[in-house]
């Protein structure tokens, strides 16, 4: 397992098995709540993840100052965030 893979998704990692449209709507969340990070390559299994021979990729990003931040006119926050509002058109 890698040294700074987290063991278990929350409010500010989640884990995803491949790249897909999931990923940056993810990403946007995180901007729009605390920040977090995306560990793609990792398949989350009942008591462990499961990373066997697979390049696994973190990529993170920080609370953004001005919100919201959209994605494909849209602004997306994360479930934990008790102000989210995700069907918030964020078009200007």
């Amino acid at each position: 397992m890698l040294p700074d893979l987290p063991k278990a998704e929350s409010q500010t990692v989640e884990f995803k098995t491949n790249f897909n449209e999931d990923v940056p709507q993810t990403l946007t969340a995180f901007a729009n709540a605390k920040g977090g990070s995306v560990f793609v390559g990792v398949i989350p299994e009942v008591d462990e993840l499961d990373i066997d021979g697979r390049t696994v990729v973190r990529l993170s990003i920080a609370e953004y100052p001005v919100k919201p931040v959209a994605c494909r006119h849209l602004a997306c926050q994360s479930a934990g965030d008790p102000g989210a509002n995700p069907g918030t058109d964020g078009r200007t």
